[in-house]
């Protein structure tokens, strides 16, 4: 990982009333994941997540918008430490109609999960390729918050 101050990045630090096992789960369940992998006000359509949970695989999913607007997103798992570490490019599916443009160098992705004595997850999200966009409208920085917050609400209901 670089520490060049210019390069476009940010980092998330999310805790989670929950042991890193669940939270570990929630990144690689299908049905777990469909719940929360969204920002506010924006599902993931029915039957559109597939995960495959090993180096290379993939996964793919589709947002919808209010309006009906889908975003197909997908990526490549780079690096998968269970329950701890997970790496993966993460962008929009150039093969879908809908893409706007051609994702050559997707943001890379690493989530780290530490679980504390009291049974607690805290995440460390790092993107590589995006600068910190918080407060832009369709922000991805924002929208990842947003789908923690989904997390945490899942988490508890």
């Amino acid at each position: 990982m670089s520490t060049d101050p210019t390069e476009k990045q940010f980092t998330i630090e999310y805790g989670f009333k929950a042991s890193r096992r669940r939270i570990w789960e929630a990144w690689t369940d299908p049905s777990v994941a469909a719940l929360w992998w969204h920002p506010h006000e924006v599902i993931v359509k029915d039957g559109s997540l597939r995960i495959d949970l090993r180096e290379g695989g993939t996964y793919a999913y589709t947002m919808v918008a209010p309006d009906g607007t889908e975003y197909p997103t997908v990526g490549t798992y780079t690096r998968i430490v269970e329950p701890e570490l997970l790496q993966f490019t993460w962008g929009a599916d150039t093969a879908s109609p809908t893409a706007d443009a051609v994702d050559e160098n997707p943001p890379l992705i690493t989530v780290e999960l530490s679980e504390s004595t009291e049974g607690t997850c805290h995440m460390r999200f790092h993107v590589q390729g995006v600068a910190d966009d918080r407060g832009s409208e369709h922000g991805m920085y924002d929208g990842w918050v947003e789908a923690f917050e989904e997390l945490s609400a899942t988490l508890t209901a």
